[in-house]
C-alpha cells in the first residue's frame, strides 16, 4: 500500500478524490444546520473516544500524542496534520458561527479560572529551563492544542449533551475491549496482570474508564425510565469489564462515584457552604481510602495487616522522588515532560544508575517505574512547587464551580447538569493518586478543562436565557440552544 501511494499518478488521483469529498462535506455543513451539528457531534465523539490512548487500528497514529513521538516520520506527521486541517476545514462554517462570541467567552473563563490558563502558560514557559527544550516545546504545544479543543467542548456543549456522548463512547470502548480480550487476546489481554485491557494501552486506565462508564449508565438507569433495560445492561456489562481488568483502585473509584450519585439529591438540598464542607470531607476520606486499598489490597484481603505496607513499591518511589529529585529543582522543576527521558541514557534526569534507568526496591527485587505513579507529584517534577501552586489554585476554583452546579436549584436545571461536573472532577482525582495521567494528553486533562470552562460559563448561560426572553436579539454569547442543541 505504501509503495502504491508513492506512485505520483496514484497519489494525485487519491488527493483529487479526497479534495472533492472535502469540498462536498464543507458545502454540506455550510447549508444544513442539522448536518453541521451532526458532524460536530461526531468529531467530539471521536475525539473523546480516542483520547484515552487506544492501541488498535489507526488510533495510535492519529492521537495528538503522536505529534511529539520521537519516532514519528515526516510523511506520517504531514498526514496527521493534514487530517486535523481537513477536520477544521469541514467544520469551519460551524466554528465560525459558534466562535462569534469567543472574546467575551474567553474573558469570562480568564476571570473566573485564570489559574487554569496560567498553568498552561507555565508549561509552555518551562521550555526555557528544560534540558531538552525542543521536546518540551513540542509536548507543550500539543498539550495546548488539546486544551483549546477541550475548552471549545466545555463552552459549546451542555453537561446533559456531554453525558450522552460520553456514555456511548465508553460503551463502545467496553464492547470493543470485550471483543479483543476474548477474540484477540494478544491485544486485549495485559500480559503482566493477565487481565483485560481491551483496546486500551494498559489495564489500569481501562478499568478507570469502566468505573466511569458504570457510574454514568447507572445514573441514566435511575433517572431515565426510557430504555431502562439498556442502561441496566450496559451498567452490568461495564462492571464486568471493570472486574476483568483487575484494578483495585478502579473499584474504589466506582464506589466513590456511586456514593456521590446516591447522595446527589441530599447534597442538592444543602446550601453552598454545607455542600462544600461535605464534599471536602468526602474527598479526604476517599483519597485516603483509595491510597490505602490500592497500596495494600493483598495484605488486606490475604493476611490482614501482617504484610509490608509498601507492597507495590510506590511509597518508596514517592519518598525517593521528593528527597532526591524534587529537592534538586524544587521551584520550577525539570520542564514539561522533561524528567522521564530514558532515551538519554545516563543523562536521563530520572536515572539513579549508569544504565539510564531508575531502579527502586520492591519486595525481594527491584523495578523501574516509567512515571511517578501520582499525577500531582508529576506536576511538581515538571514545573516545581510554583507550577503546582498555580495548578492547586485552579483545582480549588474548579472544585468550587462543580459544587455550585451540585447545589443548583433552578427548575430548568436537569439532574445530570448538576452531578456530571462533580463526577468528572472525581474521575480526575482518583486515578491520579496511583498513576500519572493528569498532565498527559489523555481524557483526564480533557475532562478537567471541560469542567473548568463549563462551570465558569454556566451562570452566563442562565443569565442569557433570561435576557433572551426579554430581548430575542440579545446575543453576547450563543443562545442556550446554541450551547445545548
Amino acid at each position: 500500500m505504501k509503495q502504491l501511494l508513492l506512485n505520483p499518478v496514484i497519489l494525485l488521483l487519491v488527493l483529487s478524490v479526497g479534495s472533492i469529498y472535502l469540498l462536498l462535506l464543507f458545502n454540506t455543513v455550510s447549508w444544513s444546520k442539522k448536518l453541521a451539528n451532526f458532524f460536530e457531534d461526531a468529531f467530539v465523539f471521536i475525539f473523546l473516544f480516542q483520547m484515552p490512548g487506544l492501541s488498535v487500528a489507526i488510533f495510535p497514529k492519529i492521537h495528538p500524542a503522536a505529534l511529539y513521538n520521537r519516532d514519528k516520520t515526516i510523511p506520517s506527521l504531514v498526514a496527521q496534520i493534514a487530517l486535523y486541517a481537513a477536520a477544521v476545514f469541514i467544520l469551519s462554517p460551524q466554528l465560525q458561527k459558534n466562535l462569534k462570541d469567543i472574546v467575551y467567552a474567553a474573558s469570562v473563563t480568564l476571570v473566573k479560572n485564570s489559574f487554569l490558563w496560567s498553568f498552561v502558560l507555565i508549561l509552555l514557559l518551562s521550555t526555557s529551563w528544560s534540558e531538552t527544550p525542543d521536546y518540551t516545546l513540542r509536548t507543550a504545544l500539543v498539550f495546548g492544542l488539546i486544551t483549546l479543543v477541550s475548552a471549545y467542548i466545555g463552552k459549546q456543549y451542555s453537561f446533559e449533551k456531554l453525558d450522552k456522548i460520553l456514555r456511548w463512547s465508553l460503551a463502545l470502548n467496553a464492547i470493543l475491549s470485550a471483543y479483543y480480550a476474548l477474540a484477540v487476546p494478544s491485544i486485549g489481554i495485559n500480559t503482566t496482570k493477565n487481565s483485560w485491557q481491551g483496546i486500551n494501552s494498559h489495564a489500569n486506565p481501562f478499568a478507570a474508564l469502566m468505573a466511569l462508564s458504570s457510574a454514568l449508565w447507572l445514573f441514566e438507569a435511575f433517572s431515565n425510565p426510557k430504555r431502562r433495560w439498556l442502561s441496566v445492561g450496559l451498567t452490568l456489562f461495564s462492571l464486568y469489564a471493570l472486574n476483568s481488568a483487575e484494578s483495585a483502585g478502579a473499584k474504589v473509584n466506582f464506589l466513590g462515584l456511586t456514593c456521590i450519585l446516591l447522595a446527589a439529591r441530599f447534597l442538592n438540598r444543602l446550601n453552598f457552604r454545607w455542600a462544600m464542607f461535605v464534599i471536602v470531607i468526602f474527598l479526604v476520606f476517599g483519597i485516603g481510602l483509595s491510597i490505602v486499598v490500592t497500596e495494600n489490597l493483598e495484605a488486606i484481603v490475604v493476611d490482614g495487616l501482617g504484610k509490608d505496607l509498601t507492597l507495590t513499591g510506590r511509597t518508596p518511589l514517592w519518598e525517593y522522588l521528593i528527597k532526591e529529585k524534587i529537592a534538586l529543582r524544587p521551584w520550577l522543576g525539570y520542564g514539561f515532560h522533561g524528567f522521564w527521558q530514558p532515551w538519554r541514557g545516563s543523562d536521563n534526569p530520572a536515572a539513579n544508575a549508569l544504565d539510564g534507568k531508575l531502579w527502586m526496591p520492591s519486595g525481594d527485587g527491584f523495578w523501574t517505574p516509567p512515571h511517578a505513579h501520582n499525577g500531582f507529584m508529576e506536576i511538581i517534577l515538571e514545573v516545581g512547587w510554583v507550577g503546582f501552586a498555580i495548578f492547586a489554585l485552579s483545582f480549588i476554583t474548579t472544585l468550587v464551580g462543580a459544587v455550585r452546579c451540585l447545589v443548583q436549584k433552578d427548575s430548568g436545571y436537569k439532574a445530570i447538569d448538576s452531578i456530571l461536573p462533580m463526577i468528572l472532577f472525581l474521575y480526575v482525582i482518583f486515578p491520579n493518586l496511583t498513576i500519572s495521567r493528569l498532565t498527559e494528553p489523555t481524557e483526564i486533562w480533557c475532562f478537567y478543562v471541560i469542567i473548568a470552562v463549563g462551570t465558569s460559563l454556566d451562570p452566563i448561560r442562565k443569565q442569557l436565557n433570561q435576557k433572551e426572553r426579554m430581548d430575542p436579539t440579545y446575543s453576547p454569547l450563543p443562545r442556550r440552544r446554541s450551547f445545548q442543541r
